[in-house]
């Protein structure tokens, strides 16, 4: 579990291999983070909260918290999610107290597997 006033969480290490197969999760992690009252949650390249990215094909976020569950997903078509995009804003997913996040990293075409290193970013009030 992490805890703690600012936290920087890696959700995957950077990937970009062919692949034979389509339609797979090829990356996938839970964890449980405590956080008080964030100012930002943020999915980037780097722990300082930033960095854009490209994850053939698709991310999928599931946040478990007291009052519920929240899922999102972003992917693109067969070249993946095109433009890059991030850091990813998700501060709206997690609730004060702790909170139960699944990462799954996911193909849909088939041909290659790509993705940068990936991290949960918390930043509190001060």
């Amino acid at each position: 579990m992490t805890t703690g006033a600012n936290s920087c969480t890696k959700i995957a290490d950077a990937l970009d291999e062919p692949t034979p197969i389509s339609d797979f999760t090829f990356h996938e992690i839970t964890f449980d983070i405590t956080v008080g009252n964030p100012e930002s949650v943020v999915i980037a390249t780097s722990c300082d909260g930033t960095g854009a990215f490209v994850i053939d094909d698709g991310l999928e976020m599931t946040v478990s918290k007291h009052g519920g569950t929240v899922t999102e997903t972003w992917h693109g078509t067969c070249n993946g999610l095109q433009p890059a995009r991030g850091p990813i804003d998700v501060t709206d997913a997690f609730s004060p107290g702790r909170n139960t996040v699944r990462f799954r990293l996911f193909d849909i075409c088939g041909q290659d597997i790509t993705n940068p290193d990936l991290y949960l970013v918390v930043q509190q009030h001060a």
